[in-house]
């Protein structure tokens, strides 16, 4: 029988390890030999660090200019870029171990939290099996931007690992070592969204009236878990918008905030419950936001009747922070299902204690750990491209956002009949889409089969009725590639602070370009198209490069020189 008196034989241990570990593997081995990298994030966190040393990075960190303040995860991801260079790319291989080490200390605390009687190894094998399973951490395995929220997760098990609970005249404290307030900074360098972990050692020992010492690993974990979270705080709010030309913490605290927010909690309680739907994005019309509202107060209801309420309270603090620690500032994604790892960990906890417990309970978790099987294997297929990931969020939820990404990256692998497609289902339905008038301009620049005169044509009237930098950028291409120097030039000159939605092409190469056609037409003021094009790169992910622009000033006059000497 599945939950029959059992004796922890080293066979029997073994045999419950090797069931996960297959699961696992058997979901990212395609992953792990092709390692491929999105442009959705994965090549925008290589690029912003694969240039520097160690010790410029920390220059850049310590001065406030580095692209978060994550310097655990950076630095794991140098590691990755520089053994790529000597070996072979590990960034899928290196999530498996991630992986791997939060199993192991997740196992580990599993073990002190549920008595090694009866049930104890089943329950708790059929709980890591679920949790591993579980369409969350499926989606943040295959995703190597997830590095960071799978760094944050192990140091925070390892922060959990090395405390302990303990009881004393009646009363509860949660006794925190040196060490966890070690491992719990390490994952708040990882990633800023577990900060808030660091009070609840303080507060749980102050409510349980055993209140800390003013000098001690408690007070020192909550004083530098405030100090982190407000360095965070200062840094999204005054810096980081500088350096990417976009806020990312901006919300306006209205109506349709609040409403919008509570769904945002409602998908988020739905998707750690039943991960059947996970995707990139998320409309805030699905059922789903709607369902997970009650299930988040059944949750609440049922931790307040099974545990001591101070317990509860904290259990449930765990589960809500990821989401509280960014959701109410954050602007332009409706949620993140890497938020999810560490309350999936938590309920984990739950479902282990519960099995042990309440045998018939096994077969619940059979089921659900069937569900999330079934429903979790197609996850590593869609990040084998861009173009997959996009296409899995229009499946699962179909909305003008995800077919607009699906057509962006039809665009970038160059497939073009698909986009035209989707193109014309998106006219009809958002045909004011800003963005849509971006990718028409990148189609009629990327169809060659259609005479060149045609899409200049087509893109000049889309310029006209728009002010979007990616037309202009298409239509200045087509025009040197036409040898039309001097119209591409007049509008090179006129792109001002136009908005920057997008860019196809290197904004440094694009310029030098230009520039020599533009000292080839004896133009004046002909360095105002460096200025343009400065202006307009900072307010993209990635600043100017004067070096790389040099050099295709460099490279450009090389190649007319050589066809200069061949025609002679």
């Amino acid at each position: 029988m599945l939950l029959s008196k059992e004796k922890n034989s080293p066979y029997k241990i073994a045999l419950f390890a090797a069931i996960p570990i297959l699961t696992l593997l058997s979901q990212v081995i395609p992953l792990i030999s092709a390692d491929p990298l999105l442009e959705f994030d994965d090549l925008i966190l290589i690029r912003s660090v694969q240039s520097e040393s160690v010790l410029s990075y920390f220059q850049k960190l310590l001065s406030l200019n580095a692209i978060d303040i994550q310097p655990v995860r950076d630095l794991l991801i140098l590691g990755e870029i520089r053994f790529s260079k000597i070996f072979f790319s590990p960034f899928h291989l290196v999530n498996v171990f991630l992986v791997a080490t939060a199993c192991f200390f997740w196992f580990r605390i599993t073990k002190k939290w549920v008595t090694t009687q009866g049930h104890a190894w089943t329950a708790m094998t059929l709980a890591l099996i679920w949790v591993l399973s579980h369409g969350a951490w499926v989606f943040s395995l295959s995703w190597v931007a997830a590095q960071k929220h799978w760094l944050a997760l192990i140091f925070l098990l390892l922060a959990i690992d090395c405390a302990r609970l303990e009881t004393h005249q009646q009363q509860q404290r949660l006794s925190v070592s040196k060490l966890s307030v070690f491992f719990a900074v390490l994952g708040m360098l990882s990633h800023p969204i577990l900060c808030l972990v660091g009070l609840l050692p303080f507060l749980f020992s102050w409510f349980s009236k055993s209140r800390p010492k003013l000098i001690s690993p408690t007070t020192t974990l909550a004083l530098l878990s405030l100090l982190l979270l407000g360095l965070n705080y200062h840094y999204y709010q005054s810096i980081y918008p500088g350096l990417v030309g976009f806020a990312k913490f901006q919300p306006a605290y209205d109506f349709t905030f609040v409403s919008t927010l509570l769904l945002r909690f409602g998908r988020y309680f739905f998707n750690l419950v039943c991960p059947a739907f996970i995707a990139v994005t998320y409309s805030p019309a699905s059922w789903q936001n709607i369902v997970g509202i009650p299930i988040a107060v059944v949750m609440g209801y049922a931790l307040l009747k099974l545990l001591p309420r101070l317990q509860a309270l904290v259990v449930g603090a765990l589960i809500c922070i990821p989401f509280f620690a960014t959701a109410p500032f954050q602007q332009g994604i409706f949620l993140s299902d890497t938020y999810l790892l560490f309350p999936v960990a938590v309920v984990g906890w739950l479902l282990a204690r519960l099995v042990n417990e309440v045998p018939r309970a096994g077969f619940i978790a059979a089921v659900l750990i069937i569900v999330n099987l079934a429903t979790s294997f197609s996850i590593p297929e869609s990040f084998k491209s861009d173009t997959n990931l996009w296409i899995r969020s229009y499946q699962v939820e179909p909305d003008h956002n995800s077919l607009l990404s699906v057509i962006y990256a039809q665009l970038q692998r160059g497939l073009l009949n698909e986009a035209r497609y989707n193109l014309e289902i998106a006219q009809e339905w958002i045909p004011e889409s800003a963005l849509l008038k971006d990718y028409w301009c990148d189609l009629h620049r990327q169809d060659v089969q259609k005479p060149a005169r045609e899409r200049i044509e087509k893109l000049e009237t889309l310029v006209k009725s728009s002010d979007s930098y990616s037309c202009r950028e298409a239509l200045i291409i087509l025009l040197l590639a036409e040898k039309r120097d001097k119209d591409a030039i007049s509008i090179a000159m006129n792109v001002g602070r136009l908005n920057v939605t997008d860019s196809r092409h290197t904004a440094e190469n694009l310029s030098a370009r230009l520039y020599i056609a533009c000292t080839n037409e004896k133009i004046e003021n002909c360095e105002l198209i460096k200025e343009r094009w400065v202006d307009l790169s900072r307010r993209r992910i990635l600043p100017w490069n004067e070096a790389v622009y040099q050099t295709a000033l460099k490279n450009i006059t090389d190649a007319k020189i050589r066809d200069a000497i061949n025609r002679e």
